[in-house]
């Protein structure tokens, strides 16, 4: 893995590791029709104007019925505000891929295809510079 050496805002000696990715688990459950999974609140770890090693949040989406995927951001993990969505269509899977602009980070998933899903997949991740 390469790194960088740097200066944080405080003048200290710091590395950065670059390349690579954090990825996590979203959900495999059966959502019903209209009902939405949203998915842990991902901490980028520094408030704004802080150094971080993240270029990206991504999240993943698969599902057997129709759904509507967002991904949602925070300055302060209460208030949420939708950054990104696209309609999930049956059986196709989609990335949705925004750029590291706040510390808060959540993804959704609502199904409105009709009937119970019977194979859902989401996942997230957050990627290095």
């Amino acid at each position: 893995m390469d790194t960088l050496a740097v200066k944080n805002a405080a003048g200290a000696d710091a590395t950065i590791i670059l390349g690579g990715s954090y990825f996590y688990d979203g959900t495999t459950t059966n959502l019903t029709n209209g009902s939405t999974f949203t998915g842990t609140t991902r901490d980028v770890g520094v408030a704004a104007g802080a150094l971080h090693p993240f270029s990206y949040y991504n999240a993943y989406f698969f599902a057997d019925k129709a759904g509507l995927a967002t991904v949602e951001i925070s300055a302060d993990g209460s208030t949420w505000r939708t950054i990104a969505s696209a309609i999930l269509s049956v059986n196709v899977p989609l990335t949705l891929s925004v750029p590291v602009m706040a510390r808060y980070y959540r993804h959704k998933l609502l199904n409105n295809g009709g009937s119970t899903q019977t194979a859902v997949l989401t996942a997230d991740s957050f990627t290095r510079n």
